[in-house]
């Protein structure tokens, strides 16, 4: 992934899409932030990068990393009604047994959002330079639309970061 990271190079910031607040106003490239949470909210990627990382998910490479995958898609511990958390992600098991791995994320001006299945080998991302933008609906609504969920798509919680 040569286009994800926390510091960007010049070529990188070139390129870099200006982020929107939710009130449509340009927002502001950094804000106050703690390096020590970097990781969690500093890192900017491609579409392409994203969309390679989703592949991974999905075990679509032949990697040695891909025996990680059942520990990352294990869920940790209950929230809510058939909701659960992982390593990093939240997940959603349906009537059906299908389960869906998802997660959201915000910053400054910008919202995003992955959801998979591993059992379909389907998932979506979703990059927005608009804070505030339902990346979560977005989302669901492809992964229903692609996948022809019966009784539609199913019912993403949103983490709240999106704020």
């Amino acid at each position: 992934m040569r286009d994800t990271a926390i510091t960007l190079t010049s070529a990188q910031h070139q390129r870099l899409a200006q982020g929107y607040r939710a009130d449509r106003q340009p927002a502001l490239e950094d804000g106050p932030a703690f390096p020590a949470m970097d990781g969690a909210g500093a890192v900017r990627s491609t579409l392409n990068d994203m969309m390679r990382y989703l592949e991974f998910e999905l075990g679509k490479f032949n990697l040695p990393l891909n025996s990680l995958l059942p520990a990352l898609h294990q869920a940790r511990h209950a929230a809510g009604a058939n909701g659960m958390v992982g390593l990093g992600w939240q997940m959603l098991e349906r009537a059906d047994g299908l389960k869906v791995i998802y997660k959201d994320g915000a910053m400054l001006g910008y919202s995003s959002f992955m959801v998979f299945s591993p059992s379909l080998g389907a998932g979506a991302v979703i990059l927005s330079n608009q804070a505030g933008c339902q990346v979560t609906e977005i989302g669901r609504k492809i992964m229903g639309g692609m996948n022809g969920y019966d009784g539609g798509p199913p019912d993403l919680r949103p983490s709240n970061d999106e704020n």
